[in-house]
């Protein structure tokens, strides 16, 4: 039986969307029920075509589509958008060589979208904004734009965290009122529609998970489309998460981000050329003619949306603000003198990984040769050690550990993580 992905309807009231839609073949698997695709906008977008409106939802099923070599069914399709789906199609292709992404879009109507927005209106832009150093870093580098932010929930903060979820909307709105700045928010299930156990044995063979390696980018993206219609964006700004030396795989890449065009609206992958130094040192430039500094939301332990000053990205990014010469105290970051004291055990056991060796030897060099650095003498431990060595030993460690492990919960954790 051929794979095949019917959309069955696309209602918008308001300021919610659905789509629901239907499947054949074995890419069932891959979803979880029921197979309705929602969102929820703080504006209205009622008057969007379906054309437009279907995109948030094509965004994240075409990765599926390709790898399942899939036909995807659509009642219609905004021009812009679909002519640019093999452009950046070819971005997937070219940074997964091992996989093939076959599969093809069936709209029954290609439509040209146009918006109501004024025309003195239509160089207005946006960017994705999740408080973090790379949002903070794209921010203020088009701050003179005056940008509209662009917030999610369901990509890092569950949709059941609706605490977590306020302390984000909260600090976006504040973020938005300190900048003079529109806010506009996102409800998504487009996380919890996906069947991730099921996509990470998919995907296995490129290294990397489907979250990370395939929906992300896109995925995000695809939430603007109604907004850009609406508003008449004519650039949408997603900030980069590595910078062009970095040899990782990631669904967001320019060869990817940079390629999506929908609603007369193109899309920037920002600040690639810039690694997250170079992020933190603009930020910590720019805040200095600032009364308040801005709050950087970095934490992936958390859930209530604030820094937890334990985990590896929090102590990474408190480390490379004092490499900068400033306290992190002023950014959010509400450590103690035990923090630091346990920060080499917290980097190496909660979640220090191949990929985030770099920035720390980035980090131990700066701590070094900065004449304005920073560094508290918990924290001197980091001038003298071999990061590869180190997560080396503590990998191996963990494999003794685990090959003691009785073969069920061996069996059981493989099965959680689909490893």
């Amino acid at each position: 039986m051929n794979n095949t992905f019917s959309v069955k309807s696309v209602v918008v009231e308001g300021g919610t969307l659905d789509v629901t839609f239907s499947t054949t073949g074995h890419i069932s698997k891959y979803f979880n029920s029921p197979l309705k695709f929602h969102v929820e906008y703080s504006e209205d977008i009622e008057k969007v075509p379906v054309g437009i409106a279907i995109i948030p939802f094509v965004c994240n099923v075409l990765p599926i589509v390709w790898l399942t070599d899939s036909t995807l069914e659509l009642p219609e399709i905004d021009n812009d958008f679909y002519r640019s789906i093999d452009k950046f199609k070819q971005g997937y292709v070219k940074m997964y060589p091992m996989l093939d992404f076959k599969g093809k879009v069936s709209p029954l109507k290609i439509i040209e979208s146009k918006t109501s927005t004024p025309p003195q209106q239509k160089e207005s832009s946006a960017a994705f904004f999740g408080g973090g150093v790379d949002a903070f870093a794209t921010l203020i580098a088009h701050i003179a734009e005056k940008p509209t932010l662009m917030t999610l929930w369901g990509s890092d903060i569950p949709l059941k965290d609706t605490d977590g979820w306020e302390v984000v909307k909260n600090h976006t709105l504040k973020t938005a009122e300190n900048f003079g700045l529109q806010a506009i928010f996102v409800k998504t299930n487009f996380r919890e529609l996906l069947n991730y156990i099921e996509l990470n044995r998919l995907v296995k063979m490129s290294g990397d998970n489907y979250w990370h390696g395939f929906q992300h980018g896109i995925g995000i993206i695809g939430h603007a489309a109604p907004l850009a219609a609406k508003n008449g964006f004519s650039t949408i700004y997603i900030a980069s998460s590595f910078n062009v030396n970095d040899n990782k795989t990631c669904a967001s890449h320019p060869d990817i981000d940079g390629n999506v065009r929908f609603a007369g609206c193109n899309i920037i992958h920002d600040q690639y050329e810039y690694d997250r130094q170079a992020k933190v040192d603009h930020i910590c430039s720019f805040s200095e003619k600032l009364d308040e500094k801005p709050h950087l939301r970095v934490c992936w332990v958390t859930t209530c949306g604030n820094n937890c000053c334990r985990c590896e990205k929090c102590l990474r990014t408190m480390c490379e603000i004092f490499a900068t010469g400033q306290d992190p105290h002023k950014y959010s970051f509400n450590y103690t003198t035990k923090d630091l004291r346990n920060s080499k055990m917290n980097i190496f056991s909660r979640g220090l990984c191949i990929s985030s060796i770099g920035f720390w030897e980035q980090i131990k060099l700066e701590l070094i040769n900065r004449p304005q650095a920073i560094c508290p003498d918990e924290l001197e431990w980091i001038k003298h050690t071999d990061f590869e060595r180190e997560i080396k030993s503590t990998k191996m460690r963990a494999g003794i550990f685990l090959r003691n492990l009785p073969s069920r919960i061996i069996n059981k954790i493989k099965h959680i993580f689909a490893i």
